[in-house]
């Protein structure tokens, strides 16, 4: 917990972060790999990481869509497969897709956001693997952190993108007030008259308001 804490101090990029976390996983557990999958509110997420040499992780996404692993992202509950052959008659397609990926054994932690699964980290084994209790208890709390984590990222991001939206609006309306105070000056009108010939001239030229101001501010064109 300490280590993935100290990854989070250490970078900004979510993808980083979760990569350290599945080596850090991995490397405890001498495990094959695995990764994290999540989709949250304008922050999308999709980390690999491998050491096994027969495993291919590049379709994680499609082996999480189907089977035990998508019942368990929908229900919140951790899953863990000893070995996914003993599963070919209950789930066919998601063990010829774990098959082709060279997963033999695997295990699920669903990542939440609030009451919703936003997606989840799943860790791989390419030989047979009973799961012990308390590994899915360590990685079940790792998993809860990386769940916060997600969400944290996710508010940043959107705070980030509302105030970019928010300084471009005022930027702009800050170019069509100096338009304003232009055409005003040059015609000797009022400022709100000054804005219907702008906005007339937009009009009559097919183009928005803030381009006939950034014209007008920059290019010294007059209406």
């Amino acid at each position: 917990m300490e280590s993935f804490t100290r990854l989070q101090a250490e970078s900004c990029d979510a993808d980083v972060v979760l990569k350290g976390l599945v080596d850090l996983i991995s490397e405890l557990l001498d495990l094959a790999g695995g990764g994290v999958v999540a989709d949250i509110e304008g922050l999308s997420a999709q980390t690999t990481s491998t050491t096994g040499p027969g495993v291919v992780l590049d379709r994680l996404p499609h082996l999480l869509s189907d089977g035990p692993c998508a019942d368990a992202i929908a229900r919140g509950s951790i899953l863990h497969i000893a070995a996914v052959d003993d599963h070919r008659e209950a789930w066919p397609q998601f063990v010829a897709e774990a098959r082709r990926s060279g997963l033999v054994s695997l295990a699920v932690f669903p990542l939440g956001h609030g009451p919703r699964a936003v997606g989840a980290l799943v860790l791989v084994s390419d030989r047979p693997r009973r799961w012990l209790e308390d590994e899915m208890g360590m990685v079940g709390c790792l998993a809860e952190m990386a769940s916060v984590y997600l969400s944290q990222r996710s508010a940043l991001t959107h705070f980030q993108q509302l105030s970019g939206q928010l300084e471009q609006a005022l930027t702009s309306r800050i170019v069509v007030e100096q338009a304003k105070g232009i055409i005003s000056n040059a015609n000797g009108i009022g400022v709100d008259a000054a804005y219907q010939l702008i906005r007339r001239h937009a009009r009559s030229h097919n183009a928005s308001v803030q381009a006939v101001a950034e014209a007008i501010v920059t290019l010294a064109l007059r209406v």
